[in-house]
């Protein structure tokens, strides 16, 4: 367990923002709410990727999986927004 820690919680907030994301898209079925779920789920994708790539290739430094994540968050709560206007 020690060694997959630091991606554990990463790819369930990674997870959870595709979930949330996907819903608010059909819940609220629109283009913007589409393009804004498709970048959430491509951003979400490709970092719990590199997460995984880093923790069994061995550890490379970087921090961009982590901010696509904030990113994918971000737009997670404007999808939010833009339902509640």
């Amino acid at each position: 367990m020690g060694l997959f820690q630091p991606v554990i919680l990463p790819a369930i907030v990674a997870a959870c923002a595709i979930m949330l994301s996907v819903r608010l898209a059909v819940r609220d079925f629109g283009v913007a709410q589409s393009v804004l779920s498709l970048a959430v789920v491509l951003m979400s994708g490709w970092s719990v990727v590199v997460l995984i790539r880093i923790t069994v290739g061995g550890a490379w430094p970087t921090y961009l999986p982590h901010l696509a994540i904030i990113a994918a968050c971000l737009v997670v709560g404007i999808q939010s927004w833009l339902i509640r206007r």
